[in-house]
């Protein structure tokens, strides 16, 4: 119990005052009135607060619903009315967002950590100082929803992912045994905690392990290996963009001296994955996974064993079943190996579907497998290897974006008649966003209008950073855009951020 669970900035939580505090917060909640499977939302940077939040929230059987801290007023206001949250936890950087919203929404109760004061917010730490150590038993099964991420989907608005505790349970033992973590690790990741990422594989691998977890703020090329220096961990945890940036940033040769022993990233830089282990003296273990099944495939614990690949379906703990993942032609019929097709997913850490979404659900959960909308293959050895994503979800900084969400908010631009948006290749091997843009007859925009058109409701990191204007967009015969014909590789940077 006196292990360091936690190390965050100058911070440090045992085991045992990590599970004291949360018990804390947790009857603090229920004095709010806080009920099962109500929904409280966690808008928050990576600290402290966010992870014993989350806890008690789910100790006492509730939802946390984590919201991206880089949404827009717009954007944050659309998730706390599709969540049904009462209650939120903020800070005072974001409290003014949520304080506008408060009309819109059917928030009641908001929790501030923060210096900030108004008569209508309660100050986190003040409400939860005198409770009590011990929590009152919550009978919790590992079927009830515990947290609802939301995230984009072809449909453009986002949807939330309804998870289980046997998919945090089943998805961190998992993981922590694929990268070989043991009670002597401190695992570091400057992965944003509102992110199945952070939440499942750094969080949830620690806890499986008996492992310390170094959380950092933010990920910084320029910091990382001091923070490594000051915490030393033995593993790293990165999203593909963060893996690429310090891969080009480091020259070979370059005297880094570390204590980690294995980065665990969704991917590695233009497939360089020797390279890269060989740069940083390290083990390199890639991920492929989904918020929709964050139980995934991986590569083995000694490395990567293919050039390219993304490896072997995860091995979920005994007594959790099987983790199927097949590749699948349009007629639902196995592909060959070799042979591309859809990705599709089978085990127990499988989403129950999408909250308020029943078409949505229907879509992608169909005969007992995910359909992820991913391409891929495996060869004669079930080594699974990506090839992309689906045709209107786009990957930028570790985030999902939807091509439609993208393009509706051009197209509502009064000089636009319609757009097109397709992730083209960049520099750090995930997508740039790049958009095709027809405008109306006898008008004229510029790069900056469209840009800052976008900025007023969208993320930064949804904004296209390449625009092209055409006369006519390619479509089929059935009126849809042929985007395949749009995709090009030369890159004209218009938006830096």
């Amino acid at each position: 119990p006196d292990k360091i669970f936690l190390f965050f900035k100058e911070e440090k939580l045992s085991y045992k005052d990590f599970n004291i505090k949360i018990n804390k917060i947790a009857n603090g909640l229920l004095k709010l009135n806080v009920k099962k499977n109500d929904k409280i939302c966690l808008l928050l940077p990576n600290m402290t607060e966010f992870l014993l939040s989350w806890f008690a929230i789910n100790k006492i059987g509730a939802i946390m619903v984590p919201i991206n801290i880089a949404l827009k007023e717009k954007e944050v206001s659309y998730i706390l009315n599709h969540s049904d949250a009462n209650l939120i936890i903020t800070t005072d950087k974001f409290l003014q967002t949520i304080l506008n919203l408060k009309k819109e929404t059917k928030i009641n109760t908001i929790i501030n950590i923060g210096k900030e004061s108004f008569s209508n917010v309660l100050n986190y730490w003040e409400i939860f100082k005198d409770e009590d150590e011990d929590l009152k038993w919550c009978k919790l099964l590992e079927d009830d929803h515990v947290v609802y991420p939301y995230t984009s989907g072809t449909t453009g608005t986002p949807k939330g992912v309804m998870l289980t505790n046997r998919t945090y349970i089943l998805t961190g033992k998992s993981y922590a045994e694929t990268i070989g973590a043991t009670q002597d690790d401190k695992i570091m990741t400057p992965n944003p905690l509102f992110h199945i990422n952070a939440q499942c594989y750094s969080t949830m691998g620690s806890l499986s392990a008996n492992a310390s977890l170094v959380l950092l703020e933010r990920f910084s090329a320029s910091n990382i290996w001091k923070d490594v220096q000051k915490y030393k961990p033995t593993k790293m945890v990165l999203v593909l963009a963060s893996a690429s940036i310090l891969y080009n940033r480091y020259k070979d040769g370059e005297d880094i001296r570390t204590s980690v022993e294995k980065i665990i990233a969704g991917g590695a830089p233009k497939n360089h994955y020797r390279d890269f282990e060989k740069k940083f003296s390290v083990k390199l273990q890639t991920i492929y996974s989904l918020t929709e099944s964050p139980l995934g495939i991986m590569s083995p614990k000694d490395g990567i064993s293919k050039d390219g690949g993304i490896g072997y379906p995860m091995k979920p703990p005994k007594g959790y079943g099987e983790n199927i993942i097949k590749i699948v032609d349009e007629k639902n019929e196995e592909k060959l190996p070799n042979e591309i097709g859809e990705i599709i997913i089978k085990n127990q850490a499988v989403m129950d579907g999408y909250y308020k979404d029943p078409k949505a659900t229907k879509a992608v959960l169909k005969n007992g497998f995910l359909y992820t909308g991913d391409r891929g293959y495996k060869d004669e050895e079930g080594y699974f290897f990506f090839v992309g994503r689906g045709k209107d979800i786009l990957r930028k900084k570790g985030e999902n974006i939807s091509a439609i969400e993208v393009e509706s908010v051009i197209n509502s631009h009064p000089k636009v008649k319609e757009s097109a948006v397709v992730g083209i290749p960049s520099d750090y091997g995930d997508d740039e966003i790049k958009a095709f843009v027809v405008v109306k007859e006898n008008e004229t925009i510029s790069d900056e209008e469209i840009i800052n058109w976008c900025l007023e409701t969208l993320a930064d990191f949804k904004v296209p950073r390449v625009i092209e204007y055409i006369d006519e967009l390619p479509k089929n015969a059935m009126g849809r855009v042929m985007k395949n014909k749009l995709i090009e590789k030369d890159l004209k940077i218009s938006y830096s951020k």
